[in-house]
């Protein structure tokens, strides 16, 4: 996998440079920004769709009743609001990838809900898979749903393991050879209760072998059936149910055949990548925004004895850093998608990976603060507060629906873990031994001319370290010259990744506080060093943990206490 993204094409890769040991400031600075003209076609449709999110759509309200209003997905679709990125000429609104990300943000400040809906629908549904769908007859039958603007979702997880690299639900080619029937069971599968069509993973046996294949599924097909719906403590309305496979006839025109790239179905990981930008940090964002408002109206109509909250040295420090992390969640963000609209030359698809981790984990610090800010009132929910007649924030509401942030289309821990055994360390298992790296790039310069004092020591910083790790990671390949020795060490897996993300943010973060107007409030460069400071502190503890050459006996406490009866 490693080899596929940093070698299958000409483009260059900022995260897969800084994996082996170079920041390219060449490559960040400046930001970049979208165009114009694409900036106020996005704005003109995020206006309508909040339009109708205002008249139909009130998180409270969901949350109570543990369901959308009627009708909400029939006007969705109706406005091509499930229909993102899909073609103008199939009926989409052919939206660039940063526009729909703004869309599904603005979705999410009013329902994670309604924005998870729309993000599974336009990045791991059908549409999302046209670019790997060559002409023919899956092509045509994928734009045929499109034109009619069907919504549709992505049945891979199963009951046995979602990480499972196995699938067990099963697709047997008929007698005649025109067509697979699939017989099995899907669990939590997004937009499948009201889906017209889905994207299936099953295992096949091909050539004396198994392998697995994706197969496009309309829903009113003899044999599917929705078995039960899934109740989340969060996402409440959601519509994720299991799923049930008896015999679903399916044309084997309707199966998308590409190569096994390590035994995995390479559409689908290259459209999830981009996916859990819409899925995960596209809400992320918008509730991180949230709070700081929240956290803002609060302070100015609190008081403690004699002095009003805003006044308190503490509550200051948690706000700012609070914005500090805004800003940086949207630094990735926005670097992970506009890269894919206005830079032919980079490829962004690492920074998408470990961005889901960034965002994710910092929307729920940032959410874990405002609780603490606004106290016993936070923690009360939306209802109670509107019963009273009081600010009815739904703080409480929205720490439910960011949990999932963190879990759905991978546990945190465990995308971190897999993203050093499949792409961090395979780069320096490659090298044979050979570090050799040139730790800086000639764009050096450029970017440290445009970063106030104290943010050009934490550029510095960050090179220093950058080498640093890149040079733990070569004595671990060297000390584990056969990978099957080094990657079962997990918590390692782990840390490193942990590592990388710090240091690809802190990169972004100054590269986009170097490109704005130091003018305006708050201050970038505030802001930016604000943000490093902290990560700073977290890359010495996630460092001083990794070379740690001595640990508890978790394995042992770990035996024990499974062996206890």
């Amino acid at each position: 996998m490693a080899d596929f993204l940093l070698k299958s094409s000409d483009k260059t890769s900022f995260l897969g440079n800084l994996l082996a040991g170079t920041v390219r400031g060449d490559l960040v600075f400046p930001f970049p920004e979208q165009e114009k003209d694409d900036e106020i076609i996005g704005s003109e449709i995020t206006a309508k769709l909040e339009a109708l999110l205002k008249d139909k759509v009130d998180r409270t309200q969901i949350d109570t009743t543990q369901s959308l209003p009627d009708g909400l997905f029939d006007e969705l679709r109706a406005q091509g609001f499930m229909n993102l990125r899909d073609p103008v000429d199939y009926n989409g609104l052919g939206l660039s990838n940063f526009n729909t990300f703004r869309l599904i943000k603005k979705a999410a400040e009013y329902s994670t809900t309604v924005a998870l809906a729309m993000a599974v629908q336009t990045s791991i549904g059908i549409g999302g898979y046209l670019k790997y769908i060559p002409k023919g007859y899956l092509r045509n039958f994928v734009l045929k749903h499109t034109r009619k603007r069907s919504i549709s979702g992505n049945a891979d997880a199963e009951a046995e393991g979602a990480s499972h690299p196995k699938r067990f639900t099963t697709a047997t080619l008929t007698e005649d050879g025109t067509a697979y029937l699939l017989n099995g069971k899907k669990v939590y599968i997004s937009n499948a209760s009201i889906a017209d069509v889905l994207v299936v993973s099953a295992r096949v046996y091909e050539q004396d072998r198994e392998i697995t294949r994706l197969f496009f599924v309309e829903t009113s097909s003899s044999g599917f059936e929705v078995t039960s719906e899934h109740e989340f403590m969060g996402l409440k309305g959601f519509p994720s149910v299991e799923i049930q496979f008896n015999n679903v006839r399916v044309p084997k025109e309707q199966v998308l055949l590409e190569p096994p790239l390590e035994g995995l179905i390479l559409s689908s990981h290259l459209a999830l990548m981009l996916g859990r930008i819409y899925m995960q940090v596209a809400p992320s964002v918008a509730i991180g925004e949230l709070c700081t408002k929240w956290m803002r109206d609060y302070l100015k109509r609190r008081s403690s004895i004699d002095l009003p909250l805003e006044k308190y040295e503490a509550l200051q420090n948690i706000v700012a850093l609070s914005l500090a992390e805004v800003f940086a969640m949207e630094s990735v963000a926005e670097w992970s998608v506009l890269i894919e609209d206005r830079r032919n030359d980079l490829e962004p698809k690492l920074e998408q990976v470990v961005a889901r981790n960034i965002c994710a984990n910092t929307c729920w610090r940032i959410l874990d603060r405002t609780m603490s800010v606004m106290a016993t009132e936070g923690y009360e929910t939306a209802q109670s507060k509107k019963a009273r007649g009081v600010s009815a924030v739904p703080l409480e509401c929205c720490l439910r629906d960011a949990r999932a942030l963190r879990t759905q289309c991978g546990a945190d821990f465990l995308l971190d873990c897999l993203f050093a055994q499949m792409i961090i360390f395979p780069i320096f298992y490659k090298k044979n031994n050979d570090l050799n790296v040139n730790p800086v790039s000639e764009g050096q310069d450029t970017i440290l001319d445009n970063l106030s004092t104290r943010n050009q020591r934490h550029w510095h910083f960050l090179v220093e370290e950058n080498v640093s790790l890149a040079n733990i990671c070569q004595n671990l390949v060297k000390k584990y010259p056969n990978p099957r020795y080094l990657y079962p060490k997990e918590e390692m897996m782990i840390l490193t990744t942990q590592m990388v993300s710090e240091l690809m943010t802190i990169s972004l973060v100054l590269s986009k506080a170097a490109s704005l107007e130091a003018t305006l409030q708050p201050n970038p460069q505030d802001l930016a060093d604000i943000y490093c400071t902290a990560a700073r502190y977290r890359i010495s503890e996630l460092k001083n943990k990794l070379l740690a050459e001595e640990h508890p006996n978790y394995q042992g406490v770990f035996q024990d206490w499974l062996n206890m009866d």
